[in-house]
């Protein structure tokens, strides 16, 4: 019974190896070959479905995002004192005092007490009052260049 298994086992293994070495073609793997010469498609199939697409209503480039209170405010528009004093919302914080991306662990303590001080301070009237001290200021930059180069003056 021995010799019977191992001359069973042997024939196993040799038809085995000899299936194995056949190589698959290559429409197997990746699909009949694509013809390069003359394609299905001419240019002017392609010029009239680009028109075609173009010639459908598109979404506006300026959409709006948010609720209907602010549909009149464009999605990413923020006024320059608006920018100014959230960085300065941010400084207070100390966010701005990590030095390399490594140093940041959100997990830890130091980490947590930042952003809480920031959102506090950046949601707050901190920072309302540093939008409005920012726009009076640069208000009045504007009212002096215009009076310094307004001519006659």
């Amino acid at each position: 019974m021995n010799g019977r298994q191992i001359a069973l086992s042997a024939a196993l293994a040799a038809s085995g190896t000899a299936s194995s070495a056949q190589p698959a073609p290559a429409e197997q793997w990746v699909g009949p070959p694509i013809s390069t010469a003359g394609g299905a498609v001419n240019r002017a199939d392609v010029v009239s479905e680009l028109n075609s697409f173009l010639a459908q209503p598109q979404a506006a480039s300026e959409a709006w995002a948010g609720t209907a209170a602010s549909a009149g405010v464009h999605a990413g528009y923020t006024q320059r004192a608006e920018v100014a004093a959230d960085t300065h919302m941010a400084i207070r914080a100390r966010l701005t005092d990590y030095t390399t991306r490594n140093e940041y662990d959100p997990a830890s303590a130091e980490a947590q007490r930042r952003n809480a001080r920031y959102t506090r301070l950046r949601f707050g009237p901190e920072y309302t009052d540093e939008v409005s001290q920012l726009q009076d200021s640069s208000d009045a930059a504007s009212t002096t260049t215009t009076r310094s180069t307004a001519p006659g003056t």
